[in-house]
């Protein structure tokens, strides 16, 4: 097995994965099962991709081939730029780090030792951290923002602080390409958005190649430089969001009974069960969430007709609607008193 040595400039924008005409999934001792075949897939330095797809459909699969924990039923992967079958695993382990859906649950110890196994490709035969190595460590920590936990005990950490020093232990591998699996799984919604700004930072002021599936559609939406969408049909489409978007990619991936993908949104909607029309006449915030209510409520917001049910919202900082229906007047200064009214239609 060859020693590769890969270019690794971080000030440059770097290849870190090509995979041509590549088929993943299992041998179950009789057979291939694959999952996802014929792809090709590329990504460098200095991105945030989001592998999206729903349940079965190989995800996590293709993580842990790309990144050499799984090998490939067909093709070939190249990881910054040399095949990964040349790779021996320690000098693997400083090109990619991985951050997979394992719970951590470890007792006794802290939250910096944890982190400084990151720094296992580097400390020889015994392990031992130079002070070079503890000051690496430190600044993954300070990355993430866990610095006032590095004292504490893992298993007396939250589900959200526990992947950030997952993460933190993946800077302190030092290695450009970053893949993680379903890093937002355990968490709560403000910890999905904290761990996505960081995960952001690191691509953009890092230069990192970030990695990572989920689930979280919005999320993605917001802050993916690339999506790689990824079906039960074992295809896979490759884009920026917007353009995913536009071209009806998600609507056809994840399209299901009375589930519908809103372009103007980008975010899916329930049908709704009636066909009750109101039109909407305002500007601003408060017009904007009193439209999601009513549609949340099964009523299709059209343009105003003679006769149509209207609401007209107010544009001043205190919130009021005037009702126009059954040829009379309501004023509320509400959503819940606006739905009740709406309701009597």
């Amino acid at each position: 097995m060859k020693n590769p040595k890969p270019n690794m400039d971080p000030g440059k924008r770097k290849q870190m994965i090509s995979a041509y005409n590549l088929s993943v999934g299992y041998n179950d001792g009789n057979s291939n099962n694959v999952v996802q075949k014929s792809l090709r897939l590329k990504m460098f330095t200095g991105e945030l991709v989001c592998l999206l797809g729903p349940n079965g459909a190989g995800k996590s699969t293709l993580l842990r081939t790309l990144c050499g924990l799984q090998q490939p039923l067909a093709g070939s992967v190249r990881l910054a730029g040399i095949p990964l079958d040349e790779y021996s695993p320690q000098k693997r382990s400083t090109v990619v780090s991985a951050v997979l859906t394992d719970k951590v649950s470890v007792e006794h110890m802290k939250v910096f030792d944890l982190v400084s196994m990151g720094r296992y490709p580097y400390t020889g035969f015994f392990g031992r951290c130079s002070v070079l190595d503890r000051e690496i460590v430190q600044e993954a920590i300070h990355m993430v923002g866990i610095d006032d936990l590095s004292d504490r005990f893992i298993d007396r950490l939250s589900d959200g602080e526990r992947q950030k020093v997952m993460i933190a232990r993946a800077l302190a591998q030092e290695t450009p390409l970053i893949v993680l699996d379903e890093p937002m799984a355990f968490l709560d919604f403000p910890s999905k958005l904290e761990l996505m700004q960081i995960l952001r930072k690191l691509a953009t002021e890092h230069n990192k190649g970030i990695l990572m599936t989920t689930h979280d559609l919005s999320l993605s939406i917001q802050s993916a430089d690339w999506i790689w969408l990824i079906g039960q049909d074992q295809k896979i489409r490759r884009g920026v969001p917007e353009d995913l978007v536009l071209k009806g990619d998600f609507a056809d991936f994840y399209q299901k009974d009375n589930v519908s993908f809103d372009v103007h949104s980008g975010e899916f909607r329930i049908a709704p069960g009636t066909t009750k029309k109101i039109s909407v006449r305002g500007n601003g915030l408060h017009a904007a969430w009193v439209r999601k209510a009513l549609i949340r409520k099964g009523f299709k917001i059209v343009n105003a007709r003679k006769g149509q049910e209207q609401i007209f919202v107010g544009d001043e900082k205190d919130f009021e609607v005037l009702i126009r229906m059954d040829k009379k007047e309501y004023k509320v200064n509400s959503i819940k008193d606006l739905l009740l009214k709406v309701q009597e239609l």
